[in-house]
């Protein structure tokens, strides 16, 4: 009895393996946890934090977005961070792709004055003087030599929304979008909770009244923020091979 017992154990354990497998590790398990607790966007225009990160969740044509409200601070473009040691590093998240055969840049890339990568394939910029971020949508050499001139970064991405208009890519497929965007005179990351097309992201985007939109490092990007004293993160920056990122901090406090 006690064999015959152990036997439709064992296959009641081997179904129950097949038919139900345990889930992979969801990747982005620290950021759904902690967003329940921060889901209400401002309750009203006199809503405000002085300068840090303002987190929420959104929605527009269906496209699930997470949204950080970048709040009075300064920028920076950089190839290392100190990985949760400098807690003035508010906001971090990766910038510029790499082609996949050399590890080299994509695009016009400059970091502190000086140019590191070349090409003009991506047709949307961020420019970064002084610690301003200027975002938009240009074939010309104009905001990247200011850049170099007075010891500023620059990096190229794929433009998603010029003056309010929606760009498209021709970008086929589906993954986890991210971007950097201008509303009037704020600046915002927005992350999709799904896998959504370049064409589906990019209108959400203007239909939210964006004015201003570059691509971000999208699929396996690592983030991570600082909020209420918390450390949160998605992915894990030891597998990371895109080394370059936006640094947000409080001003004053570089």
């Amino acid at each position: 009895k006690w064999g015959v017992a152990v036997f439709i154990v064992g296959i009641a354990l081997v179904l129950a393996f097949v038919f139900f497998p345990k889930e992979e590790e969801d990747k982005y398990v620290d950021l759904r946890n902690f967003k329940t607790e921060l889901n209400a966007p401002p309750k009203s225009d006199d809503f405000f934090i002085e300068s840090g990160v303002e987190h929420y969740d959104d929605m527009v044509n269906d496209v699930s977005m997470y949204v950080f409200h970048l709040i009075d601070m300064s920028a920076e473009l950089s190839t290392d961070v100190s990985q949760y040691t400098d807690s003035t590093e508010c906001f971090i998240v990766q910038a510029a792709d790499i082609r996949q055969d050399n590890g080299k840049f994509v695009g016009d890339f400059v970091v502190n004055g000086k140019k590191l990568s070349s090409g003009k394939r991506k047709k949307g910029y961020c420019a970064v003087i002084d610690g301003k971020i200027t975002i938009g949508m240009s074939e010309d050499d104009e905001m990247m030599n200011r850049c170099i001139a007075e010891g500023g970064s620059f990096f190229r991405q794929y433009p998603l929304v010029s003056n309010g208009v929606m760009q498209e890519n021709k970008l086929k497929g589906k993954s986890i979008r991210r971007a950097l965007a201008r509303k009037g005179n704020k600046f915002y990351v927005y992350e999709t909770e799904n896998r959504e097309s370049m064409h589906d992201f990019a209108e959400a985007l203007q239909d939210m009244g964006v004015s201003e939109a570059i691509s971000l490092v999208g699929g396996d990007a690592y983030m991570y923020w600082w909020q209420d004293n918390e450390l949160y993160e998605t992915y894990d920056l030891s597998k990371v091979k895109n080394n370059n990122f936006i640094v947000f901090r409080e001003k004053g406090k570089q």
